[in-house]
């Protein structure tokens, strides 16, 4: 493992571009889900500590309720991969990809499943791309969709403050909505990666 976490150490430009490929594939998937095409800005990277996050996201969300896909991944690299939206995104993504209006009594339903397919072929895409291009094999759970706050969703993580985190920012633009994802990357273990 101390070889990985010298060949990554200040790797900003190679998580970036791994990231831009796997957001880019998902896309692709995605496009099949619905009707309106789906581009992605490419994604920015930054690598931090756990203990950082909180902050961090706070930037990004407020203190408003956010939904979260999440994906536990394992093998020579473990810990979970997530992709969060805000309530807005969120309501937006399941519209455009369901056609069902906010406020009936399947929307809620149709939301929790249509998001968590959204982070289950974005998540798969970016984590099997990490895997592959770092030759390291994975294993995937199966995804898990929640909604609650950003305190509330990391208390349910078991990190050490200093595990690595990948956070990097994925805009899906779909025809004229403009839906904002952050993709998480916890890793189990500190890697060394922080600038």
């Amino acid at each position: 493992m101390a070889d990985l976490a010298i060949f990554l150490m200040n790797q900003n430009d190679t998580w970036e571009q791994l990231i831009a490929i796997g957001v880019g594939e998902a896309a692709e998937r995605l496009n099949e889900l619905t009707d309106y095409p789906i581009s992605v800005q490419a994604p920015r990277v930054e690598i931090i500590e756990a203990v950082e996050l909180p902050k961090q996201l706070q930037v990004y969300f407020g203190s408003e309720p956010i939904g979260a896909a999440h994906l536990p991944f394992h093998g020579e690299l473990a810990g979970i991969a997530q992709l969060l939206f805000s309530q807005q995104s969120a309501i937006e993504l399941t519209v455009a990809l369901t056609e069902e209006e906010p406020g009936t009594p399947e929307f809620a339903q149709l939301k929790v499943e249509a998001l968590t397919e959204v982070g289950n072929i974005v998540l798969n895409s970016v984590i099997g791309i990490l895997g592959n291009q770092l030759e390291r094999s994975l294993t995937f759970s199966v995804p898990a969709y929640l909604e609650d706050t950003i305190e509330k969703l990391l208390l349910t993580y078991k990190f050490e403050p200093e595990a690595t985190v990948l956070l990097s920012n994925a805009q899906f633009s779909i025809e004229q909505l403009s839906i904002t994802g952050e993709i998480l990357i916890f890793f189990e273990a500190d890697l060394g990666l922080q600038n």
